[in-house]
């Protein structure tokens, strides 16, 4: 059916992120994200760019997903903290999705995933209703039994991740000692000195960009670590694909090495770009097909002789 077949887009990478409102791409991708971690048999379109960006585990987004139903009880105090640590902005009024709001026992909250803000409104430690209400004029509209609230990014550090951001971030900063010849170097100990200042006094990523270059790699993930065994990959033209992302990946390292010597990004982040065919080497598990190999003219043997 038609709900079944989702679109996964690419999402830039956009270091020093001045937009906190989640955009429309942000949305598709986290909600493609819960509906694998759900279990759900999905038809995902795609491309290459798409899926090179990390994202969650499985695992990680499977235990931060959870259901809030009427009439059951929810310690509410529990449950701001909760969204808190999926990355959810507290605000006075939610206007986009990523945010939640209190007033009084009416709990607001917008699900990156969801198709409309969700409305709780609370009897003590009771949820007496959940309804859906337009962020236009703030009003209640459809009344609802159940509602699913997952995280509010593609990736949600945890404090080893922080950790090792700290870690990771104070080296680049220590090679800063000896430049590289044209590398503005006091701008990024500017920048950074700042990064890490606000994360020891926050504890929270202001910058998902700046700081996934520093998370471990074996907790990172991509798009095709979400798909069952018996998930089928299908290429439009794989060879079109590796040519179109080769070039993709020389501008993007152009790029990156422009930043890096104008003192906007470190040593780390200029390891960000990988070969294309790292990831399509890790998709080997998942049986593959390549339309513009099916769709070839077929060659007939014919021979100069008979016998």
């Amino acid at each position: 059916s038609g709900d079944r077949a989702i679109y996964f887009p690419a999402e830039e990478t956009h270091y020093f992120r001045t937009q906190s409102v989640i955009s429309s791409t942000r949305k598709k991708r986290i909600r493609a994200m819960e509906r694998l971690a759900r279990g759900e048999k999905l038809i995902i379109l795609t491309t290459l760019s798409a899926i090179k960006k990390p994202i969650s585990p499985l695992e990680r987004v499977k235990s931060q997903i959870f259901f809030l139903e009427a009439g059951e009880e929810a310690d509410r105090e529990k449950l701001l903290e909760k969204l808190i640590r999926l990355s959810y902005e507290r605000v006075m009024t939610v206007e986009s999705r990523g945010q939640f709001a209190v007033r009084g026992d009416i709990l607001d909250i917008f699900p990156p995933g969801a198709e409309e803000a969700i409305r709780i409104e609370f009897f003590d430690n009771q949820i007496d209703s959940i309804r859906t209400f337009s962020i236009d004029n703030q009003r209640s509209d459809q009344k609802l039994d159940r509602v699913s609230i997952g995280p509010s990014r593609a990736f949600i550090f945890d404090s080893e991740d922080i950790t090792d951001i700290k870690k990771g971030m104070t080296k680049d900063l220590g090679l800063l000692k000896k430049p590289k010849e044209g590398q503005n170097a006091e701008q990024a100990k500017e920048i950074f000195q700042r990064y890490l200042a606000d994360l020891s006094e926050n504890g929270s990523i202001k910058d998902m960009d700046l700081a996934l270059p520093y998370v471990k790699k074996s907790k990172l993930a991509h798009l095709y670590d979400y798909l069952p065994d018996d998930g089928v990959i299908v290429y439009e033209d794989l060879r079109r694909i590796l040519e179109n992302e080769d070039q993709t990946v020389l501008l993007d390292q152009e790029d990156l090495t422009d930043a890096f010597f104008q003192g906007e990004i470190l040593q780390s982040h200029l390891r960000s770009v990988q070969n294309p065919r790292v990831y399509l080497s890790e998709m080997d598990r998942l049986f593959s097909i390549n339309l513009t190999q099916i769709l070839k003219q077929p060659v007939f043997f014919q021979p100069d002789l008979l016998l």
